[in-house]
């Protein structure tokens, strides 16, 4: 018995619903990792930010804190719309977790300033709430661009 499409058993009905499946489960344990790689990211890019604290200008700082929230506002941006297998809930925690641990370690990082001030006797002068707008706004702006960006090609 000789088979005429040696292709068409590849590209049959069950193995495309296959190749779907293991696709959004992929995407998921990818999208996973990459929340996890983010946060630990964040904390280590807040701990090498603690001597730009202490000892620069607050212009310098606000701008440095704000690219950096840019940079990680990017990556975030790209794995949201790169994902596409993934349910409206992956998006939604999405968007609450990693701003909420970027905020966190960025509180972590001006606590770990101050008490580096402390022990070497230097001042701090840098508000933490206004770092942390800072890095929100940078860590935001990409996000809603690429939002907008969506909407007006969809439109």
């Amino acid at each position: 018995m000789k088979i005429k499409d040696p292709l068409k058993v590849l590209t049959s009905q069950h193995m495309r619903k296959k190749h779907v499946y293991y696709a959004k489960e992929s995407q998921r344990i990818f999208h996973s990792i990459s929340l996890f790689v983010l946060a630990i990211a964040s904390l280590i890019c807040a701990l090498i930010l603690v001597p730009f604290l202490l000892f620069f200008s607050s212009t310098t700082v606000y701008t440095l804190v704000l690219l950096v929230g840019l940079l990680f506002g990017f990556i975030f941006s790209f794995m949201i719309v790169d994902l596409q297998h993934l349910e409206h809930r992956h998006h939604v925690i999405s968007g609450i977790v990693v701003p909420v641990i970027a905020v966190f370690n960025i509180f972590v990082m001006m606590s770990l300033a101050e008490k580096v001030s402390n022990y070497f006797m230097l001042q701090l002068t840098h508000d933490p709430l206004v770092v942390a707008t800072f890095y929100l706004m940078g860590f935001i702006l990409p996000y809603l661009f690429f939002g907008l960006v969506d909407y007006l090609k969809n439109r």
